[in-house]
């Protein structure tokens, strides 16, 4: 047999929600299922994993020892079993020679080789964790079938892992001044994602250890329109907006059971200045006989030098009425680092609001080109004084 431990980090297997995706030409927050470009903070830490790899002779019957560390309120964790043998079934026998479970194929969600990646590692295998497992050598045994004679290849990792576990990516990693960054978080009990609404409590502490946020994550996204539902389950968010540069502490606490300790993830972030400033310059209404035919928004945007050759910047600004809200987008013209936006509300959405308008909720500037991130974002503004006397022309 051959085995040895592998990192974490080549042996953790976890998803995460992005930031930001384009649709329809609009930009707007949404989830989706997708690798993360660093791998997130996890506490506890698991251990590495032990990788066990071996040729298989052709006897029927196959036994592989397992050495289990001793640990207190943990689990034992299979990653997915590959191999090129026919098994009949499956069993894990615990140090006291008691057979803790046995699974045919069907059982364990056998996927064949020529259905999933790289088919020459064999057919797939799902095996079970184990609470709470004894320390000492475990046993996995394998039964082959009867007309399976042919030598044959087995490939997967086992750890011990601990029983509750909490997770965190940050988006962007290190945020300016005036960027908001993202907080996604999920809570695992053995391996699986909890979807039962955990409080997972959020601070962010600045360098002087003030907090300048302190909230509880949401299974809502944040975006500019407001919260917006995530179909993905067990996924939570928070989102704060850095108002000063230097050192930042994240915290958050999770309480998986009454009577445990709190698990308390703590990740330190690092906030530059501002690559770029946002700053509304008003509103213009255009005026028709006795009535509102439009109204005008413009935005200045100043950023710390001036836009490579090639890229393009958005502002986005979230504008709610007495009846609703709709989300302006303003291409931004530069002359130098200076740039100005202006978007135009019609008297038909004007009418669909509700006149008069109340507030600007939100408003981000997005860099499109060559990336896609938030450079900066602007405070809720009040129209309400702005506001011409006239309606909204028919």
């Amino acid at each position: 047999m051959f085995s040895r431990r592998l990192p974490q980090e080549l042996t953790l297997r976890l998803r995460r929600v992005a930031l930001l995706s384009l649709m329809g030409g609009a930009v707007t927050w949404a989830a989706a299922q997708t690798s993360p470009p660093g791998l997130p903070t996890l506490v506890p830490p698991s251990p590495p994993a032990i990788l066990v790899q071996q040729a298989l002779p052709t006897q029927a019957r196959h036994v592989i020892p397992l050495e289990v560390p001793a640990r207190v309120d943990g689990y034992l964790g299979f990653s997915e079993l590959r191999t090129t043998a026919s098994l009949a079934a499956l069993s894990l026998i615990d140090p006291g020679g008691r057979t803790v479970w046995r699974r045919t194929p069907q059982q364990l969600n056998r996927q064949p080789a020529a259905e999933i990646k790289q088919p020459e590692l064999g057919d797939a295998y799902q095996l079970p964790p184990v609470l709470n497992p004894a320390a000492g050598r475990w046993q996995l045994v394998l039964e082959r079938t009867a007309t399976d004679a042919r030598a044959a290849r087995l490939l997967f990792t086992y750890r011990v892992n601990p029983r509750f576990s909490l997770a965190l990516w940050t988006q962007p990693a290190a945020p300016g001044v005036g960027q908001p960054q993202l907080l996604t978080l999920r809570a695992y009990d053995m391996g699986d994602t909890i979807t039962q609404r955990p409080t997972l409590a959020v601070r962010v502490l600045d360098a002087r250890g003030q907090a300048v946020i302190d909230t509880t994550a949401d299974a809502r996204l944040p975006t500019p329109s407001g919260p917006q539902p995530v179909i993905e389950p067990g996924v939570y968010f928070a989102q704060w907006l850095p108002a000063q540069t230097g050192t930042h502490r994240i915290e958050v606490q999770w309480q998986p059971q009454p009577d445990r300790a709190p698990l308390v993830l703590t990740q330190a972030v690092d906030v530059a200045s501002a690559e770029a400033q946002l700053r509304f310059l008003g509103m213009t209404p255009e005026m028709g006989a006795n009535c509102v035919q439009a109204v005008a928004l413009s935005f200045e945007v100043q950023l710390d030098k001036p836009p490579a050759p090639g890229s393009s910047h958005v502002v986005n600004a979230q504008v709610s009425g007495q009846q609703g809200g709709q989300q302006v987008s303003m291409a931004v013209n530069f002359s130098g680092s200076t740039g100005v936006a202006r978007g135009r509300l019609t008297a038909q959405a004007l009418r669909t609001l509700g006149w008069p308008l109340r507030q600007i909720d939100s408003s981000r500037l997005l860099r499109f080109t060559p990336d896609l991130k938030v450079l900066a974002a602007g405070p809720r503004i009040d129209l309400r004084q702005q506001m011409p006397s006239q309606p909204p022309c028919p």
